[in-house]
């Protein structure tokens, strides 16, 4: 909104509103657009009656109009220019009722006065409307200027404008020496018809007493009161407090309604399961229908979320997957958050609360003009109120309300509209002071209970001193404190940028102080001065001087003192040297604060007083305590601290007797008896100082600091120093002393702490103690602490959400949880590094991280650190080769040379294999290829002959759960397969020797005790760690990472050192050609560039309506079961929502119905699609034998799928190529070559991912020759797209609810394929009708179906053999006391069979018969 828009006689006349004559009238008319005007019909009737011309006089200028009536019996016309265009804004309409008592303008072009020529501007007040005169002036104004006319001839036609510059309606009529107007509101549908805008926001321009309009000037005079203190510029959004605010007045809920309706409604829409719907749609006609949130909603979502699925015999599963839960959880939080809003809108009284400087009159400025747009807000300053008179007369003075009962009429206004009136007073600090406060503002609360619509805020400065009588004061309120700028970052570039202070932003958002808008804006004007321009930037005492001395300016005019003589610092910095000599940094009584202005500025009146001038300047703030005392204080604590810090730095004693003074006052505020001193006060005043002290360097080194009273205080005034004092005389060494002397600082908590107060300096020393240590060392500090990081997920969201935090620090942070051995840290870390690289997007900071971490020496660290890149890559398809530069830099600079870590090798091969592919420039890939130099130390040189012994790492139960773990249970059984075998799989060494599983758990123990630092701290840690069984566990023991690390090394030197076998199973030895490191049987199966939220519900859902259902229940269930014209439906091909055509390559519908009747049963149907490729010259030999065939029993090729590769590997990465059997499929049964059209992907290792049943365990994509023939890539999870252009051409369509799930091709893509390759596609279906037992699941009924197509590129599919019953086989009769698998059968018989075949698996299970045989013997 603006006000006085066009009220300007000066700026409208003669340009926007002009003259107009027709024939023998005179009138005015107004612009609406370039070339329309408005005016009264009866002015330019002759045009009508006679054809007489319109002439309008625009500057001077005389130009043609034509005209049209608005509308049949109105007296209103529009005017149309022959051929001038307006180049002046023209006036809105605004559709307003008669609003009594708003006063408005109205500028025509009176006969009487000026003779029609010249413009005048009359003043009239809203009387009454008239509804007795159909289609005239329906609107009677009474002039309240001191013009007096006899006849208002030539004012028709002219606008009637409120204060805001909007039109409201037409002078149509001269009414008893008055005027009448038609409104804009009583002709706005005949506007519309014309097609002319008009606005219909009244209520906003009301300036009415009791109007909004009138409110939004009461407004901006405030705004302009407060004059520096706030500025629409620099307007910095603090969401959380203004809904605060907002909701207290009442505003906004519906909004908040609306919203959570509409993500009930998206997550009711996101399902396509019935008896999910069943239980929202249950809920909602229960609790969403009627729009009212309560308790009782919020339990019912609770009740919803922790559905179980019936199905399930033990209920243990959720009946939501974990994405739908999250969707609840999100309305759960907002709806809780609702009633949270509530509480604030049944309070009377809202108390801002804030230190100096924290942006309180800014934000109330802020939200009051917000709120003057919805109701009625009224903005007032402490400074408005005195002694002398009472706050309500005050009020009522102030808004110039005339009605003694103005606020009982306010009330009934707001009743009748549903609406608050808001009464803000802001810094009631301030003016009248606390005294007067203490006393009033609880009356006032009072007062204002009794008006239902009437509310009130007051914001006040949080005291210094918690006995503040003002705690009291303000009972009444409901407190709301106010932190000071959330996202520095973004009130850093607006305030340098309004300030025009030429900086990068980025070097100054960290900056703790910054967050203080006070202080932010007081950087900005003292660096803005001229002869700051040079400097790199001002310090941060010659700030807050540059500050005292604008003030002082303020308050010698009022002390009547002389500028130059700067008696406002003089008091200040006496006051400070007070407060610190003899108060220990407390606040100074106020007698004595009184007697320094007295000596300074002498025989003066209180009004003239230089303290009293001080305390108005916002410089010093007064206070009463509970006991009458009263004292003086600094207004902002901050340039209280460094003037007080200047008063010791100027002392004359040497830095050691400062230090000592520092110890002493540290001392003070652990003494007992010192009941009155401030603790807070002095521990700021010490930080001050130690950021702007430099001592000599042996004095930073002084126990007190290194470790001691001072060591903390230090640390924190650290980030202080980032103010430009670059001046600090320490060579680096200080933090190296402080980690050394005190290593329980290296904790995750307090690395968080130090990012959050953007103490980079210390941040930068903490990782070099990290990277220092050992890692036996650093694991049993900083790894077990990193252990115990609960919620990691949340927090890391948190710290990134954080806008002040370096991301750069963030990430060396999160790069460092890599070394815990827990999965439930370390993974989601991972996940996390993955997820800022991706956000971030920047290469140099992939490399800066790779450059700090280079000489880490934890394998865990940097096998995290390079999963984590290449998640990154794979996701941005990232080709930039300073990556792969950096690497080969790293681990293959030489000839031979190789990471000595199995999976750190792993991870950097394939970052550099991914470059290599996207960028097709091999050269860093060539460069690391194998084979290697074995490792400088061969890990089975030294391993003894014995057993090692069970103590050999020690006596407690952590080194005996690892000795065990190692030697006898699961990772020696499992991990290294020493439960079917004495060797490791697949490694040859020399002389065609296998390597000994005992040998190598040797190997890996004398490295976890000898090289990696295990201790008995580790020792007693690891006995602690709760034990779990699975295959993934949340918790690791640390010796369980060391076992993992040495396997890592042993690998490696084997990979060097031996030869690789193929497979494990055959008796003829093939060997691998390189030896990969994910060749081998233990390979990784992590795939680091999973989201957390890859689903493909939402692009599936995107592409395709809801999956067709149909139904059988109709039909006899009993004649449905044997019926072979009721099938499964095939459909293979599917249509999108664009009308694009999709072609199963792969799929499964499962289609399920309980039966009416025989409510216990329940029908099943399935169909499995299953396509091949034939050779166009096979087509006919495959066809016909396909009509026969009998597919049921799934004994064609298939792809279930591998966990050999990753998702993004398909189909060009060695991984895959290397996984790809040579001899292919060979069946006799089938007559000619086949290929698979597709290929499956599987997916199990989840870790790190909070919901893993989010994402599809088991994907597919085109097959290989699909994939390169049309420049194929598989994109996300699940989905295949163009190289080229990132269309998406294959997608699996997986969503929860729908009978039918697979892969689908476009098909226009098919058929490029097929016609390019001269192929043919076939379908071998198979499938099953079955009449199931519903309670226990048993098929009581089972047919077995066959089938097969051709499918024809122009059409659909060519049936070959349509869907039919197969008749099953007779199995044959097992022998009595045997099943099916042989199970029940004697052990003497299983010895006694022939040997079929000579394979190493039967002679193993043979092996294991007679071992068991043998020990059933000895019991």
């Amino acid at each position: 909104m603006k006000m006085n828009t066009y009220l300007n006689i000066e700026e409208v006349a003669g340009s926007i509103v002009v003259p107009v004559r027709c024939g023998s009238e005179r009138g005015t008319a107004f612009f609406i657009s370039p070339t329309k005007l408005l005016t009264a019909f009866h002015v330019v009737a002759e045009h009508v009656a006679d054809d007489s011309d319109i002439f309008i006089s625009v500057n001077g200028i005389t130009e043609e109009c034509t005209c049209e009536e608005l509308a049949k019996g109105r007296d209103i016309a529009i005017l149309t220019c022959v051929s001038y265009k307006n180049e002046c804004s023209p006036y809105s309409l605004l559709a307003s009722d008669c609003r009594k008592g708003q006063v408005l303008s109205v500028v025509g072009y009176p006969e009487e006065l000026g003779n029609g020529i010249d413009a005048f501007s009359f003043s009239v007040v809203n009387v009454r409307t008239i509804t007795s005169i159909p289609n005239q002036f329906d609107i009677v104004v009474r002039r309240i200027d001191s013009f007096a006319l006899s006849t208002y001839m030539g004012m028709s036609g002219a606008p009637v404008i409120n204060d805001f510059g909007s039109v409201v309606g037409v002078v149509t009529d001269e009414l008893y020496n008055s005027l009448g107007y038609t409104s804009i509101l009583s002709v706005m549908e005949n506007l519309a018809e014309k097609g002319i805008k008009y606005e219909n926001n009244a209520d906003l321009e009301d300036t009415s007493d009791f109007g909004l309009g009138k409110c939004f000037k009461y407004i901006l005079e405030a705004q302009e009161q407060v004059g520096s203190r706030y500025s629409h510029d620099l307007q910095v959004d603090d969401y959380d407090t203004e809904r605060i605010i907002s909701r207290f007045a009442g505003i906004g809920f519906d909004d908040d309604l609306e919203i959570i309706a509409n993500d009930y409604k998206k997550f009711s829409e996101s399902t396509r399961e019935v008896k999910k719907k069943a239980e929202i749609e249950k809920f909602k006609k229960q609790y969403v229908d009627n729009q009212i949130i309560t308790d009782e909603f919020v339990e019912g979502l609770y009740k919803l979320k922790n559905l179980r699925d019936k199905s399930y015999p033990d209920s243990s599963v959720h009946l939501f997957t974990a994405k739908e839960r999250e969707q609840i959880s999100d309305i759960i939080s907002k709806a809780k958050q609702y009633l949270r809003m509530q509480k604030y809108l049944n309070e009377k009284g809202l108390a801002i609360v804030g230190d100096a400087g924290c942006g309180k009159t800014f934000t109330l400025c802020k939200i009051s003009e917000k709120l003057c747009k919805k109701e009625n807000a009224y903005l007032l300053f402490g400074t408005d109120f005195s002694a002398s008179e009472m706050p309500l007369e005050t009020i009522l003075r102030k808004l110039k309300w005339k009605q003694p009962n103005s606020f009982d009429l306010l009330n009934d206004k707001m009743q009748k509209e549903g609406k608050f009136a808001i009464f803000i007073i802001d810094a009631i600090n301030e003016g009248a002071g606390m005294y007067f406060w203490q006393e009033k503002l609880p009356t006032l609360l009072n007062q204002i209970r009794k008006w239902s619509r009437i509310k009130i805020i007051v914001s006040i400065r949080k005291q210094a001193v918690q006995t503040d009588v003002l705690n009291e004061t303000i009972k009444g309120f409901t407190r709301l404190s106010i932190p000071g700028f959330r996202d520095v970052r973004e009130a850093v570039k607006k305030f340098f940028e309004h300030y025009n202070v030429d900086k990068e932003i980025d070097d100054f958002n960290q900056i703790q102080s910054f967050s203080n808008p006070l202080f932010l804006k007081i950087f900005c004007e003292a660096y803005s001065e001229a002869y700051y321009r040079d400097a790199e930037s001002p310090n941060i005492i010659e700030i807050y001087n540059s500050y005292i001395y604008k003030r002082n300016h303020v308050v010698s005019i009022g002390a009547d003192a002389d500028p130059r003589m700067n008696f406002t610092k003089c008091l200040l910095e006496r006051i400070a040297y007070y407060s610190l000599w003899n108060l220990q940094c407390g606040d100074i009584p106020r007698e004595k604060a009184k007697s320094y202005s007295y000596r300074l500025c002498p025989y003066r009146m209180w009004s003239k007083d230089l303290l009293n001038n001080t305390l108005k300047a916002n410089l010093l703030m007064e206070y009463k305590t509970y006991d009458g005392m009263e004292w003086i204080t600094f207004e902002y604590d901050s340039m209280g601290d460094y003037l007080k810090a200047y008063v010791l730095l100027r002392h004359k004693v040497d830095d050691y007797s400062k230090l000592k003074f520092l110890c002493r006052l540290v001392d003070f505020t652990a003494a007992e008896y010192q009941i009155s001193i401030d603790n807070t006060k002095i521990f700021n005043f010490i930080k001050a100082f130690l950021s702007i002290w430099n001592p000599p360097v042996e004095l930073w080194h002084h126990k007190e600091i290194i470790n001691g009273k001072l060591t903390d205080l230090f640390i924190e005034s650290l980030a202080l120093r980032n103010v430009a004092n670059d001046l600090m005389q320490t060579d680096g060494t200080i933090m190296e002393d402080i980690l050394d002397a005190n290593p329980n600082y290296l904790q995750p908590d307090v690395f968080i702490n130090l990012l959050e107060n953007h103490n980079e300096s210390v941040i930068s020393e903490f990782h070099g103690k990290l990277l220092s240590m050992r890692m036996g060392e650093r694991d049993t500090i900083w790894s077990a602490s990193a252990n115990s990081f609960y919620y990691i997920d949340d927090e890391l969201k948190r710290l990134w959400n954080n806008n002040g935090i370096n991301k750069k620090s963030l990430l060396v942070f999160e790069v460092w949880l890599l070394s815990a051995s827990y999965p439930s840290v370390r993974f989601p870390a991972l996940r996390h590094i993955v997820n800022q690289l991706e956000k971030t997007d920047s290469v140099d900071e992939v490399l800066y991280i790779m450059s700090v971490f280079k000489n880490v020496n934890d394998p865990y660290v940097l096998q995290g650190l390079y999963a984590a890149i290449y998640g990154y890559i794979v996701r941005k398809r990232n080709s930039n080769l300073s990556i792969s530069s950096m690497i080969v830099e790293s681990f293959y600079s030489k000839h031979g040379q190789a990471p000595h870590d199995f999976v750190l090798r792993h991870w950097t091969l394939k970052i550099l294999e991914w470059q290599w592919h996207l960028s097709s420039d091999d050269t860093y890939w060539k460069a690391a290829q194998p084979p290697y130099d074995p490792s400088i130390s061969n890990p089975y040189e030294n391993i003894p002959n014995e057993d090692i012994p069970e103590d050999f790492f020690g006596t407690n139960h952590g080194a005996d759960s690892l000795h065990r773990s190692l030697f006898v249970w699961d990772f020696y059984r499992y991990t290294m397969g020493g439960n079917t075998s004495d060797n490791l799989d697949k490694f040859i060494g020399k002389d065609d020797k296998h390597i000994s599983i005992k040998d190598t758990a040797k190997a890996i123990a004398l490295l976890i005790k000898n090289k990696y630092g295990w201790n008995e701290a580790l020792d007693e840690y690891d006995s602690n760690v709760p034990y779990e069984s699975g295959h993934y566990h949340r918790t690791e023991r640390i010796g369980k990472k060391y076992q993992w690390i040495g396997l890592s090394e042993v690998y490696a030197y084997l990979l060097d050192t031996c030869k690789l076998c193929r497979d494990r199973w055959s008796q003829k030895k093939f060997f691998r050609a390189v030896n990969y490191p994910w060749l081998v049987s233990n390979r990784i199966y992590l795939d680091p560039s999973l989201r957390e939220n890859d689903t493909l519900d939402d692009v599936v859902k995107g592409l395709f309506d809801e999956y067709p259902k149909d139904s059988t229940i109709e039909q006899n269930i009993k004649s449905w079961i044997d019926d072979e014209k009721c099938m499964p439906p095939f459909d293979p091909i599917q249509i999108d929502r664009d009308g694009g055509e999709w072609v199963v390559l792969q799929g499964y519908d499962t289609r399920k119905e309980n039966d009416d009747v025989e409510k216990e049963q329940t029908r099943e149907r399935f169909l499995y699609y299953n396509t091949c490729l034939v050779d166009l010259k096979n087509k006919t030999i495959f066809a016909e034998w396909a009509k026969t065939a009998n597919f049921y029993g799934r004994w064609m090729p298939e792809s279930t799928g591998s966990i050999d590769f990753l998702w993004n590997d398909y189909p060009w990465a060695n991984t895959y190529t290397s996984s790809i059997y040579e001899d292919g499929y060979v069946d006799e049964k089938i007559p000619c070559d086949v290929e698979l059209t597709y290929e499956a992907e599987l997916q199990e290792d989840f870790r790190g991912i909070q919901s893993e049943e989010n994402i599809a365990s088991t994907v597919y994509a085109p097959c290989r020759d699909i994939m390169e023939s049309l420049g194929l890539y598989t994109a996300e999870r699940g989905i295949v797209r163009k190289s080229d252009n990132g269309e998406i051409v294959a997608i699996n369509r997986l969503v929860l609810g729908e009978s039918f799930h697979g892969l689908l091709i476009k098909r226009t893509f098919l058929n490029e394929y097929l016609k390019k390759q001269r192929k043919c596609l076939f379908y071998c279906l198979l499938g099953e009708k079955n009449l199931i037992s519903a309670p226990h699941y048993q098929i009581l009924v089972r047919n077995d179906l066959t089938g097969a197509a051709l499918y024809i590129e122009n059409d659909v599919v060519e049936m070959i053999q349509p869907l039919r019953f197969e008749p099953r086989e007779e199995p044959e009769k097992e022998p009595e006391g045997e099943d099916e698998y042989g199970l029940g059968m004697p052990i003497e018989k299983w010895l006694a069979m022939p040997k079929q075949s000579s394979s190493a698996i039967i002679d193993r299970l043979k092996e294991l018969a007679e071992l068991s045989k043998q020990n059933g013997a000895k019991e």
